[in-house]
């Protein structure tokens, strides 16, 4: 009784809400069961909703599922060949753009049915009382029945997340996600095919200053449900993977800097250490820009733009390493250890500054 009655509330919702037929919901598909069906039918009937089921490259032994799908009423869309989840969102979201004008917004769910149809709905809800905000469907995963590897996952995710924009967000890692239209080309645009997606299309929306909206949803886990296709491991390594880029760049132009700083006060000691630091900067900095530019950050915007902006930070850290480094060699420490804690004590805001100012320039977020 208690369920129908959250049908009907929900179903009433929607209408005084003026969301029927206007909200989609997305949902990548890779190895379902045919349990799929089923929660389709579910999201159906507790909203009036366009659902767009993305096939990833299963091949023709599931034929007959994308068939009752349809008959459900969806829209199935097919990859040839597995290509991972971003990128089937990424093939959803274009054919809204292309195909439903009217959509007023999308939600993303998985088809592991970890994702219960009412959580869907509320996320939906959440995103037509909030139309310009991103709305986070937030599981809770300090009750003792989340898997080890799941809340190790997300910690991990969590915490680069944090690095990288200053936000803290208790579970990044959601599949289930509210994004108005009004988003869906900076989405389909967002770098990464596979899960690091999820990371890179949170960090393009912080970018972005697109607020965001959290809604609590049950944490479902279980043996009943199908294995998770996220490889804790792999799938963390490459959302980290530009975080890793840059800490590599950092650290090899790093060197470089302290060693031509080295060489400098060593050659040419009547160099003041500020000297110094302007002749070693100014190299390591040449090194740093190309390598960041082509390799992390891969910017697309026009390189004049992104040298002009990166020399303007340059500077900025520059004169601010040259400081610290004066100001630690004042104390016990010798010149070359104190610049070495001063270059990393600037590591976290020249690694902002460069994400979300510097290379931001029609780039993907990878």
């Amino acid at each position: 009784m208690f369920h129908n009655l959250s049908i009907f509330a929900a179903h009433l919702a929607l209408i005084i809400w003026g969301m029927e037929d206007r909200i989609a919901v997305i949902i990548p598909a890779y190895n379902p069961s045919e349990r799929l069906v089923s929660l389709v039918r579910e999201v159906k009937s507790e909203m009036a909703a366009l659902v767009v089921v993305v096939d990833d490259g299963n091949g023709p032994a599931l034929s007959p599922l994308w068939r009752a799908l349809q008959d459900a009423g969806c829209v199935v869309l097919h990859h040839g060949e597995n290509c991972g989840k971003g990128a089937a969102i990424k093939t959803a979201v274009r054919y809204l753009i292309s195909e439903n004008s009217d959509v007023t917004g999308y939600v993303t769910a998985d088809a592991d049915y970890q994702h219960l149809p009412r959580d869907i709905c509320a996320v939906a809800q959440a995103l037509l009382k909030n139309p310009h905000s991103l709305v986070l469907g937030v599981r809770d995963f300090s009750a003792e029945s989340v898997p080890f590897r799941s809340r190790f996952g997300n910690r991990l995710s969590s915490g680069i997340f944090r690095f990288q924009s200053g936000l803290r967000l208790a579970d990044t890692q959601t599949g289930l996600r509210g994004v108005p239209m009004q988003y869906a080309h900076l989405c389909a645009r967002t770098g990464g095919d596979r899960f690091e997606y999820e990371m890179n299309m949170l960090l393009a929306m912080v970018k972005q200053e697109v607020p965001l909206v959290t809604v609590p949803i049950q944490t479902v886990y279980g043996a009943e449900l199908p294995r998770s296709n996220y490889r804790t491991v792999k799938d963390s390594a490459r959302i980290a993977s530009q975080l890793l880029k840059y800490s590599s760049s950092s650290l090899l132009c790093a060197g470089i800097d302290v060693c031509l700083f080295a060489i400098v006060r060593s050659l040419l000691p009547g160099i003041e250490i500020f000297g110094a630091t302007v002749a070693a900067r100014i190299f390591s900095g040449a090194c740093n820009f190309l390598i960041n530019r082509n390799m992390v950050f891969k910017s697309r915007g026009h390189i004049l733009s992104d040298a002009v902006k990166y020399a303007s930070l340059f500077l900025l850290v520059m004169c601010m390493s040259g400081a610290l480094t004066t100001l630690l060699s004042r104390t016990a420490l010798a010149e070359v250890p104190a610049k070495i804690i001063a270059d990393t004590a600037l590591f976290v805001l020249s690694f902002l500054t460069q994400k979300l100012f510097v290379f931001s320039g029609r780039r993907e977020v990878n």
